[in-house]
This record gives C-alpha cells, structure tokens and sequence, in this order.
C-alpha cells in the first residue's frame, strides 16, 4: 500500500504473505531528496516521509518514475516513526501562474490567517504603515522567480492567500540606461539609483566626482542632471528608480543682507577655499588641570608632541604666559605663581596644528592638498581654517616734519610754511613694540615753547607733556606705549601754535570678518563662535 491505498494491479495474501505486484512498466523507483537537518533522505516506493514544519504537519507526496520493477520491504516490529521539524526558510510558495512570468515589484499584499502582509522591494512586511513606510519584516517575495517565504515562525505559510499582485510576462533585463533627473543641479553625492535583479534589490550610489559605487557603474553630472548606469548582469528597467536632492536658488534682497547682491554667486554661497590658498589643519585636546597650584609645579602633558598649548580658566579666560612655560610634554608654574585673577579649575589645551596648500578644491568641499598631512588626525574635533598671508610685519615711523601752525589737513608732507626747529629722530630715534604701536598718524601740537598735546588722526587727543619728559603714551588695549620719543630728540625753538606730524604703523593686519547665517526654521540654542590665532615667526634683537 502507498499512502494507505493499494498500488493498481497488485495484492498481498497477509495469511500467507504471498505479494503480487503489476508489471513492471506501472512500478516507480525510490525518490532522493535533501534535508537541511538530516541531509539526504530515500522515501520508498509505498512508503511516505513526515516532517513537521513548526506546528503544521506535512506529508511528502511521492512521485513515481516509470524504470524496472523493484521490491523492498522491512519487518514490522523494526518499523519505527521518526519527526521531523525543519525551519520556515526550507518552505516556500509560488505565486507565478506560469513559466516565463515575473512578478511586479511593490504590487503584491497576502493574508495569513487574518496577518495582512504588504510586499516593498521583494520585502514582505507585516503591520506596515503607509504614511510612514515602515513595518516589521516577515518575510521576502523572490522577484525572479515568484517563491514566497516567511521568516517569522507565527505565520504558517499553509494558510498564505494571495490578495493582490501584479504579474509580468516574459520580461527582458537590460543591461544600461541613460536619463535625466527631475532638475538640475544635483547636491554631490545625493543620487541613489535601484532596481531589481538577480533576485533581490539591487542599488548604487554617486561618489563626490558623480561616479556610481555598488551594483551599478556608471556617472551623473551634477551640473546637468544627466545619468548613464550599466550592470554587466542585467536588470529589470520597469524597477529602476532613483533618489536625488535638488539644488534651487532663492534670490537676495541686498537691503536685509546688507551686501550687493550682484557680487555674489547666483546661488549665494561664497567659497572660503580656493586653490593656492594656504590652511591650517588643527585638532585641540582639553585636559582638565585641577584647581590647586603650586610655584615651580610640574605638570606632565597628555598630548606632549603638542604644537600649541594654552592655559584657560573656568570663564574662558586665556592664562598669561607669563605664568607657565611648556617644555619636551610638561607644563612648570612660575615661581613664584599668583592664578588670584583666575577662576579655577584651569584647562589646558593642547592643539595639533600645522600649515599645507590647496592643490585643488571640489564643489563637493573635499580639498586636495599640496603636501601629506605630517600624522594622523582624529576625525572628531579636527578642522580647516583658512589662513590669511600677511607678509612681513615690522613696526616702524617715518620721518616727522614741523611747520608753523596746523593747517588741519592730515598730508604726509608739509602743508604750509616750514620752520626750522624739528625732531632730531637720526640720534635719538623713536622706539616701538609690536605689542603697543598701531598705524596711526600723529600731530604734536605746541601750546607754549615746552609744553605740548598729541593727538591721533582717528584717535584724538591721546596725550599732554612737555619737551623736559620723554614721550610715550600707553596703549589702552595692551598697557604698552604707543611709541617712545625720547625728550632729548625736541632739542629747543619751539614755540606756541609749532606742530610737528610723523607717522607710525603697526604690526596688526586689517581683517574683515563676515558672518553667514543659513536660513533655518529652528531657533539657534547652541553657542556659535569663532577662533582667530595669530601665526608666525619673530626676529629677536641680539
């Protein structure tokens, strides 16, 4: 008997055991098959094999080949019943009604005993959500081949009904494709293109340069919007789809920006790196010092191959120099050390830093520089400043001259009648510092043969003396004299209403910061700030 009912032509005498069976043309052979469990298996012709597939029982039907006639059979006592439990992924269903046909992606909803199942991308997914998109993964539908499997163990594909689909007959890949996005230009590296094939989604994405990296080669012009992808293997076209982001311009009203539009590029951005520009490659590292010093103390430094190290205290506030000096990693207080004008606990932030040249600047932002990096920098924390060349900085004054009276005209030459009293700059010359000279011209202005103003041209009157005392006005910004004049330089002659005019310039370099704010439908809570360094390399005296 197979399956419980007699094979067509033959008996069995149970009293005597006698069996006849038909010709052999009607017989079948033993059919071979796989397990994932147990490997291969050999159902019998007559027998049957049972496996349990979670909580659903399956009978193997048994199919018979027409070959030469056979006979096996076992002793009923050493019969014996074996269960078999095999995982959801060695079970499946087809949906396709034929050979040659595909079914359509994103078309296809199932129902398993009352579990809606909604089929994106050959994903079958159960309580999905259309206004989100999402839904939790339960299964995938082949999209080649039209298997259904489920991956989730309280579904029982026995009770799969199919509500909806989409079936495509005899479809034909292609193996390239050319195209143009919905506008142009295209954000760098924004262009995503999919499509099925091979059975399952298949994707790739553009590079900063527009090239394709993932399943498909292939380029975009960020420019034009114009795309061409190939796959060796082919693809369905009726799946191909892509992801873009699309730049637009808004235009700007020079009366709020308060700069001339018309001098900006269309799209308003202004780029801040240029090719030949120099940079400066930085990565700070704060180490939290304590709050308790003393003189002479020796601090050892976290980062001791630091280029840069400064002393902050709790409010921000930059420690003066003057009390530590950093050496080979360690950090020494002065002795003796007096931090009273400081809040504690002091910071020490040790900076990374050095300088390299833009070889080439893309539209993407990525800059190619002129020099390797002298180490690895981590990517948290480290930045790209630009850096502004200023050239050699000297402070200086020029040759003062002396006229009658002020003609109130700022001239770097004598405006009116010339008189023969004057500065003696060639033996006792003027002195500067960087720290307290400022570029500035300057007018002493005599009120009797002794006594004297001096003003600034744009800053007034700065100070008041007399020709027995030496000359040097403090600079308010720094606590340094403006200049020194030695009071042997005035010599004698001098009288009310003389004036002498000389200039001075100073080391600063005039620079003009502008601060671009995006625009942004969320409130700013976060602080925004900026940090300017002054780089560069001195000449000592002696």
């Amino acid at each position: 008997m197979a399956d419980g009912k007699t094979l067509p032509g033959a008996t069995i005498d149970y009293g005597t055991g006698k069996i006849v069976l038909p010709e052999p043309d009607r017989l079948g052979l033993a059919i071979s098959g796989t397990s994932q469990d147990t490997g291969s298996v050999q159902i019998l012709p007559g027998a049957s094999q049972a496996a349990e597939y979670g909580r659903e029982r399956v009978v193997a039907n048994v199919a018979y080949q027409i070959q030469a006639a056979a006979c096996r059979y076992l002793d009923s006592t050493a019969t014996r019943q074996v269960h078999l439990t095999e995982t959801p992924s060695n079970v499946w269903a087809n949906v396709l009604p034929q050979s040659g046909a595909r079914p359509v992606q994103d078309s296809w909803a199932f129902d398993i005993g009352g579990v809606r199942l909604i089929e994106r991308g050959g994903v079958l997914y159960k309580n999905f959500k259309p206004e989100t998109g999402r839904g939790e993964a339960a299964g995938r539908l082949n999209l080649e081949n039209g298997n259904v499997q489920v991956s989730d163990p309280s579904l029982n594909l026995a009770a799969l009904k199919v509500t909806a689909g989409i079936v495509s007959l005899e479809p034909k890949p292609a193996f390239s494709f050319c195209g143009r996005v919905g506008g142009a230009p295209v954000k760098p590296e924004s262009f995503t293109v999919y499509a099925s094939g091979g059975g399952g989604l298949i994707s790739a994405r553009s590079d900063a340069e527009g090239n394709l990296t993932g399943d498909f080669t292939g380029k975009i012009d960020y420019r034009t919007g114009f795309f061409q992808i190939e796959r060796e293997r082919g693809f369905l076209p009726d799946t191909l789809r892509y992801n873009v982001v699309l730049q637009d311009d808004i235009p700007l009203d020079s009366s709020v920006i308060g700069i001339d539009s018309v001098r900006l590029p269309a799209d308003g951005r202004v780029p801040i790196f240029r090719k030949g520009d120099m940079i400066v490659i930085g990565n700070r590292l704060k180490q939290n010092l304590g709050s308790a010093f003393t003189a002479g103390q020796r601090i050892p430094l976290e980062r001791p191959d630091a280029d840069r190290v400064c002393l902050t205290d709790a409010a921000g506030k930059h420690v003066l120099s003057e009390h530590y000096t950093v050496s080979a990693g360690t950090l020494a207080f002065a002795d003796p050390l007096d931090l009273s004008a400081y809040q504690m606990p002091l910071t020490a932030v040790q900076a990374w830093e050095e300088e390299n040249r833009i070889a080439r600047a893309d539209i993407s932002g990525r800059l190619k520089l002129q020099f390797p990096v002298s180490r690895a920098y981590p990517k948290a924390g480290t930045y790209v400043s630009s850096a502004l060349i200023a050239g050699d900085l000297l402070v200086r004054a020029s040759e003062p001259f002396s006229q009658q009276t002020w003609s109130r005209h700022w001239k770097d030459e004598i405006d009116g009648e010339e008189i023969l009293a004057r500065l003696d700059v060639r033996n006792y010359p003027f002195k500067l510092i960087s720290g307290g000279a400022v570029t500035q011209r300057w007018l002493i202005l005599f009120t009797s043969e002794n006594q004297f103003e001096l003003y600034g041209e744009t800053l007034g009157l700065v100070a008041k003396g007399d020709t027995l005392s030496d000359l040097a006005p403090a600079n308010p910004a720094t606590g340094k004299p403006y200049f020194t004049l030695p009071r042997t330089a005035f010599g004698g002659g001098w009288a009310a209403r003389n004036c002498v005019r000389f200039n001075t310039y100073g080391t600063p370099t005039p620079v003009w910061i502008l601060r671009a704010v995006q625009p942004s439908p969320e409130r700013q809570s976060r602080r925004d700030g900026f940090t300017a360094c002054l780089r560069g390399n001195t000449v000592a005296d002696g």
